[in-house]
């Protein structure tokens, strides 16, 4: 049940501002009364939360942790709050939250649920991010749809290929919108000689592409094989998108797009089969952001929705017999 409190007339057809209202009303927990940010706190879960395999905790706060994850979660949060779910008053006793969009009042959760969700547990922290992985994907028939693509263009690949997602269109950074020349030789130093591309892009003009062709490379975008995944059958257009991310995702090396979430979530999908340090950025001053060998929990700006982190996708699957004690 999400709460006491009747609907209105007990409308259970309310939609749009009207379900919002309700909600911001009759939830136990809502940002609107309840100023989070995911820029300014961190939501931090001690293990007598819940039970998952491997745990046996049941502290009720996370300052209750050894000193290093303390330590880690301190890092973690840097200058953000930390909110104590099960201890702080605002939050023990609710039961479901209602996160609230409201520009006016600065609410606006754009954000990784990694970088803002906080386990004072190892073993749990791996379980959740392993349940993301696992749990949020695609359907199946966008990935089957992709496997015949993927398999072709590592046929004429002569075995693999290099992939971009290469955004134009209506994208706002436009620091981002750097010149295809510039692309290229940014990340020349990453590519085989006469290696095929492929490009996912929102670009119409095939042309736009030519120095890649110039510099001897091979260029595929989504229409070269359209017919072969059947993309005019797609149950659904809005596929269209995902197919082309799950493509990419499966680059010998891939280069994304600065600020870009689409670029973010084929990155996350090669750190989780294990491909992250072949992730690169086209612009220069970014190109290798996620090779760095920082620590990673050191998730700069808070919320850091502008690019994808390795604490992910690393170590989620590790024993807990190697973490420090």
């Amino acid at each position: 049940r999400f709460s006491d409190m009747q609907l209105p007339n007990n409308d259970t057809s309310l939609e749009g501002k009207a379900l919002w209202a309700y909600m911001r009303e009759a939830s136990p927990f809502s940002t609107s009364k309840h100023k989070l940010h995911p820029g300014k706190h961190i939501l931090a879960v001690a293990p007598g939360a819940v039970d998952v395999p491997g745990d046996d905790g049941n502290e009720m706060s996370v300052m209750d942790a050894p000193q290093w994850r303390i330590e880690q979660m301190k890092k973690f949060a840097k200058s953000r709050q930390v909110v104590d779910l099960l201890s702080d008053p605002r939050t023990k006793d609710a039961m479901n939250w209602h996160f609230a969009v409201d520009p006016a009042l600065d609410l606006r959760w754009l954000s990784h649920a990694y970088t803002v969700l906080w386990w004072s547990d190892p073993v749990q922290e791996r379980f959740w991010r392993r349940f993301q992985r696992d749990g949020l994907r695609y359907r199946d028939e966008i990935i089957c749809a992709c496997a015949k693509a993927v398999k072709h263009l590592r046929e004429i690949g002569g075995g693999s290929y290099a992939s971009y997602h290469i955004r134009r269109g209506d994208f706002q950074f436009e620091k981002a919108r750097i010149p295809i020349e510039e692309i290229v030789q940014n990340t020349r130093a990453n590519l085989r000689e006469g290696e095929l591309v492929y490009i996912a892009t929102d670009e119409r003009n095939a042309a736009a592409f030519a120095p890649f062709t110039s510099a001897g490379y091979r260029v595929m975008r989504l229409d070269d094989v359209a017919d072969l995944i059947g993309l005019g059958d797609l149950a659904n257009p809005n596929w269209i998108g995902m197919i082309e991310q799950v493509i990419s995702s499966q680059g010998r090396v891939f280069h994304g797009t600065y600020w870009s979430t689409f670029t973010g979530f084929i990155m996350r999908m090669r750190g989780y089969m294990g491909w992250g340090d072949s992730n690169f950025y086209c612009m220069s001053q970014y190109l290798n952001a996620l090779r760095k060998p920082d620590d990673k929990y050191n998730v700069e700006g808070g919320a850091g929705w502008w690019r994808e982190w390795k604490i992910a996708w690393e170590d989620i699957d590790e024993p807990f017999a190697q973490l420090p004690k």
